[in-house]
């Protein structure tokens, strides 16, 4: 029991104790890891689907290492000619998925916990891909970016396939903008390129392990970090060769 000097009056030990309790409640908060993201398919109209796609692979051909050899300002002239015919196609809206959450996997968070508490040096190093249908059972915080498999086979050890190099080439690689209220969004969306028709349930996202090695962009490596996992909320989704599926993520903390 305390009494208070200026009024004369007791507090119960029990009362003092509660408004500590109070006061803690009201300021502490939890750093609860959680993201989403966003997708809009954009398809080529029909009666032009034919001519993009030529234009989509010769640009491909052109940028690929075997011509690379060639005079780099006459390589650079035909890349940016063949990007200017491949905008000038008019494309539509094929689906949107605006608000699709995600998982954050516990692997994901001892990464960016080692990176941004105990690191002495971080370069930032993210790829993204795609899930497939083949084989899915389910996302999970115990998934890893060892566990990661692109063969479409039944049971994966993730519960998840990645879509196969031939439906994505090349996993898209984000850079990331300023963090404000908690959140950190891509700077602009990471566009991948179907070349092939198949059903795609969610996207993922890869970054720099908690021991240093970065993730590639090719489809299937297991290098890296796995930070999270997530499903579209309107179910899974078809894309076809020509479509290119643009993909925003944000990070919060």
């Amino acid at each position: 029991m305390k009494i208070h000097r200026s009024t004369g009056e007791r507090t119960p030990a029990t009362a003092r104790s509660g408004a500590s309790l109070a006061r803690a409640a009201a300021i502490g908060e939890q750093a609860l890891a959680t993201g989403v993201y966003a997708f809009d398919c954009w398809r080529p109209t029909p009666a032009r689907l034919a001519e993009f796609i030529d234009l989509r692979d010769r640009l491909a051909d052109l940028l690929s290492a075997r011509v690379l050899a060639r005079p780099v300002r006459a390589v650079w002239d035909q890349i940016e000619a063949l990007r200017a015919r491949m905008d000038a196609i008019p494309r539509e809206l094929a689906w949107r998925d605006t608000w699709a959450p995600n998982v954050v996997t516990t692997e994901g968070k001892n990464a960016a916990l080692t990176h941004f508490l105990k690191g002495s040096s971080y370069t930032a190093s993210q790829v993204l891909g795609l899930i497939e249908d083949t084989g899915y059972s389910a996302v999970a915080n115990t998934n890893t970016a060892a566990n990661i498999t692109a063969v479409g086979g039944g049971s994966p050890a993730n519960g998840w396939n990645e879509a196969p190099s031939s439906t994505l080439a090349t996993r898209g690689t984000p850079a990331f903008g300023t963090a404000s209220s908690g959140s950190l969004a891509t700077s602009s969306a990471v566009s991948l390129s179907m070349i092939a028709t198949d059903t795609i349930k969610g996207a993922f996202l890869m970054c720099r392990s908690a021991a240093g090695t970065a993730p590639t962009t090719t489809v299937g490596n297991t290098n890296g970090a796995l930070y999270s996992a997530g499903l579209f909320t309107g179910g899974d989704r078809a894309v076809a060769n020509g479509d290119t599926l643009n993909v925003s993520y944000t990070a919060s903390l």
